[in-house]
């Protein structure tokens, strides 16, 4: 398998373009309504707030209907009216949504590629659903992923581990030690103006730069993100994915 001589083996994030394409989640699941009939009434968790390090950060629990309602299809009217509160944002995040209601586990399928990973076992099967500019701050996992990018598109940051000395690591907390204190990471994307701010606030950063790969995910793709690398998401429209941890 060529993904494995090329990639894994040698612990290199890919994009494996088209993978997910026929799937029945890849087909469907565009369409919110088909995804209210499956799930509609079934309590699901919410965060509440830019990104799970963010000072006004909380949890919400409430039925599935209601978290689309009131932050998936309200923030996309809102994204379109350019009037979006940081405040408004909810992002059904790392949550085995699939456990929870199987008859969605039927539309998706195991990546083969989980097999490589030296028990062959997947540990962890997660939903990330969310309107645009939900956003995964930069952070590290100790296990393999596959991200599978269901629907919508995904603006993806990676950092190789030995730039861990410059990615300004939290000192505090226990459940962000693996996270770091740089928080939006698109601005890299952005104006040379917002750069140099960024590259003011965190003068490191310019030298993990070096080690640093990007792409934008999009339907029906893959993303292997080996594990210990450094990787910031965020979504660009309405999104679903699927992190796949194996080992």
């Amino acid at each position: 398998m060529e993904f494995k001589a090329k990639y894994f083996d040698k612990q290199l994030p890919c994009i494996i373009k088209n993978a997910a394409t026929e799937w029945t989640a890849y087909k469907n699941w565009r369409n919110i309504d088909h995804l209210l009939q499956k799930a509609a009434y079934r309590v699901v968790p919410v965060e509440v707030g830019e990104f799970y390090t963010s000072e006004d950060w909380s949890q919400r629990l409430m039925p599935f209907h209601e978290y689309v309602k009131t932050y998936v299809l309200q923030m996309d009217q809102e994204e379109s009216a350019n009037t979006v509160n940081n405040r408004n944002i909810g992002y059904l995040a790392q949550h085995p949504l699939f456990e929870q209601i199987n008859v969605l586990r039927k539309d998706i399928q195991e990546p083969i590629y989980c097999m490589l990973g030296e028990n062959g076992e997947v540990t962890s099967v997660n939903a990330w659903f969310g309107p645009c500019n939900t956003i995964s701050p930069l952070h590290t996992d100790p296990y393999d992923n596959i991200l599978v990018q269901v629907c919508g598109h995904k603006y993806v940051r990676i950092y190789h581990p030995d730039t861990t000395p410059n990615l300004y690591k939290r000192k505090t907390g226990l459940l962000q030690s693996n996270t770091s204190e740089i928080e939006n990471l698109f601005v890299l994307r952005g104006q040379e103006e917002e750069r140099k701010r960024l590259m003011e606030m965190y003068p490191l950063l310019s030298e993990a730069e070096n080690h640093c790969w990007e792409c934008i995910l999009s339907e029906g793709d893959m993303l292997f993100i080996p594990k210990l690398y450094w990787h910031y998401i965020q979504s660009l429209s309405i999104s679903f994915s699927i992190s796949y941890w194996f080992m």
